[in-house]
């Protein structure tokens, strides 16, 4: 009876691990603490080069990036992937995106994006575009993405595979800092009695805030139109930081506020 229980326990194992082609398990980035694809895929002698690409060093808090995580190789007919980031606390740090090729999964207070089936590399290369958002908190600290691309030869079990393993650290800054200060676009801000006036284009729907030298956001309005005229009235004289935001661009500049009650 102890030898059927094995037996019937080794051929569920093997069952688990074929389902695997699509929406791996979780925890099996590499990542402190965590497993790899090796646990079911093993046998293979492939090597690749994984990178995420046109993901900067220094990322902007709040802010959405569109990357690639890239696969590049010779010997392997398919690969799959997955994905986290995390902060030094170990936890969650920022927040994916589901796609047509890919799922997020949160297990542990930490997220996971994978494969939802392997792809097939095109001319020695395999991609997947990413889509993430940096968090709002733990700004002037890094955070790490962890990353497990499982190289396969697609003879319908998991021998002859082998993963490969990836990481790479980012630095997340403030919103507000005068580092981000973007001068191509066109934006003209004034200040006129007790209003700051903006005047652009394609401002609606952009956030408007505004910091004081220590970070603290002192007033937010959400912009309706492309000029507007901002009453500052109860706000404290001083230097702040008034930024402009939407989806594709942070707009920030340094003010002065002297209201003349």
């Amino acid at each position: 009876m102890n030898v059927l229980y094995k037996i019937a326990g080794i051929f569920f194992s093997i069952l688990i691990c074929l389902s695997y082609s699509s929406n791996p398990p979780i925890g099996k980035t590499g990542a402190p603490g965590e497993g790899k694809c090796s646990d079911c895929h093993s046998g293979g002698n492939f090597s690749a080069s994984i990178l995420l690409k046109n993901l900067p060093d220094t990322v902007i808090a709040n802010k959405k990036y569109t990357f690639l995580l890239s696969s590049k190789s010779s010997g392997p007919i398919a690969s799959g992937f997955e994905l986290i980031c995390i902060n030094k606390n170990n936890q969650a740090s920022g927040v994916f995106s589901s796609t047509a090729e890919m799922s997020v999964r949160n297990s542990g207070g930490k997220q996971y994006l994978s494969h939802l089936m392997p792809k097939d590399y095109v001319k020695d290369t395999v991609s997947w575009k990413v889509e993430w958002q940096a968090p709002n908190t733990g700004v002037n600290d890094t955070m790490n993405f962890y990353y497990g691309v499982n190289l396969v030869n697609k003879n319908g079990n998991t021998s002859g595979d082998n993963p490969v393993f990836g990481k790479k650290r980012v630095f997340l800054k403030s919103a507000t800092s005068v580092e981000n200060i973007n001068r191509d676009i066109p934006i003209d801000i004034s200040i006129n009695k007790n209003s700051i006036i903006v005047n652009g284009n394609n401002l609606l729907d952009s956030e408007l805030k505004v910091y004081n030298i220590h970070g603290i956001l002192i007033y937010s309005k959400k912009l309706v139109s492309d000029h507007e005229v901002v009453d500052i009235n109860n706000l404290s004289n001083g230097l702040a930081i008034l930024t402009i935001q939407n989806n594709d661009w942070i707009f920030s500049r340094k003010i002065l506020i002297h209201n003349r009650k």
